[in-house]
């Protein structure tokens, strides 16, 4: 054993057998004693042996939020803010509250202290003249419900998907797995991507094995397909929502929601308003992973269909939402889907529809 490795033992030792791994524990007992060269280290330890786990980028977060204090301690001021930045952007990827660790305190920590460094323009300490923060653990509870997998990088789709099933389940998103392969969506209809990106992926996890035999089961694999369908247009963008401007150029990948928007606009150039019928489809595709014991064979999927029906307007109206939504006007308003509001369109919106399926399936499922 290296020196390095034997004084991380010796500091550890007392963490054993708290519901944790003792290196994550070590690290907050560290770090609020003010050893952050030392918090580093044990927590670097861990994370070296979890680069293809969930944790990943929260450990490394964490990492380099110690990281940051050790260059207050040495007066380092512009590199403690680099790191504190850093910080901010790998735990921002996990919900407010991993690993029994209040993550909208630890952000607002590493914003206060980041503040304290801008304003001052780098010219003062604040590590000189401020208390030391503390690190709390929440007393340790594990998700009794199974863990949710959406398979999408994408945050507007993640937090809208968690708001409507809520807190019950681990989550868990493909940025926690930066090396999961990417799908071709070539499918013809929602349905055949939506089970072909989440059937692939469960496929991909088992391959894994330690992957899934790290995750509480059972494990829900989430992946959805949605778009717009336009009357005037048959049905069109459809399946190529999401790169319907990319078509023209033929570039690889999805095209910007600015441009999808404004050729939408052009096709239906000189089209009644009363033709200009639409709707939002989603189709979401849950591949259920018993165990990690249980055959691939016996894994069922299951689908769940959804549309909110509407128009398209005269021209892109609101901040909110992404996608076609300043363009499309549901049944029963006046207003766009991206002026409605979270709260309302979660309510109403398609993958609603179709996330009110999931709801009453994982209902009768006693989930």
């Amino acid at each position: 054993m290296s020196k390095k490795s034997a004084k991380i033992a010796a500091l550890i030792e007392s963490c054993q057998g708290q519901g944790h791994d003792a290196h994550y524990l070590g690290y907050f007992k560290c770090f609020n004693e003010g050893y952050y060269y030392e918090a580093h280290d044990v927590l670097e330890e861990l994370w070296l042996g979890d680069r293809q786990g969930p944790n990943y980028s929260f450990y490394k977060g964490l990492i380099q939020l110690a990281g940051a204090f050790v260059h207050l301690q040495k007066n380092r001021l512009k590199p403690s803010f680099a790191l504190f930045n850093l910080a901010k952007a790998n735990l921002l990827k996990y919900p407010a509250l991993h690993e029994d660790l209040d993550l909208a305190t630890v952000l607002s920590l590493i914003s206060e202290w980041s503040c304290d460094l801008e304003k001052n323009g780098f010219l003062t300490n604040p590590y000189l003249t401020k208390p030391a923060p503390k690190l709390e653990l929440m007393p340790h509870t594990s998700p009794s419900k199974g863990t949710f997998l959406i398979a999408t990088r994408n945050k507007h789709k993640i937090q809208e998907i968690r708001a409507m099933i809520g807190e019950n389940f681990a989550w868990l998103n493909l940025a926690d797995y930066p090396d999961a392969p990417e799908v071709v969506e070539d499918a013809v209809t929602f349905e055949g991507n939506a089970h072909k990106k989440s059937h692939e992926l469960a496929l991909w996890l088992h391959r894994k094995r330690k992957a899934l035999d790290d995750i509480q089961s059972p494990l829900l694999v989430l992946a959805d397909d949605s778009g717009l369908e336009v009357d005037a247009l048959n049905g069109a963008p459809g399946v190529y929502s999401a790169r319907f401007a990319a078509i023209d150029s033929q570039l690889p990948g999805n095209s910007k929601d600015a441009d999808n928007n404004a050729k939408l606009l052009r096709m239906l150039t000189g089209v009644e308003p009363a033709r200009k019928t639409a709707r939002f489809r989603c189709v979401i595709a849950l591949t259920i992973i018993p165990s990690a014991q249980t055959n691939p064979a016996d894994w069922k999927v299951e689908i769940f269909d959804g549309k909110c029906e509407g128009r398209i307007a005269e021209s892109p109206a609101g901040q909110g939402g992404f996608g076609y939504d300043p363009l499309f006007v549901p049944d029963g308003h006046d207003c766009s889907f991206a002026e409605l509001g979270e709260a309302v369109k979660n309510k109403i919106s398609h993958r609603a529809m179709a996330m009110e399926g999931l709801r009453k399936f994982l209902g009768v499922a006693g989930m």
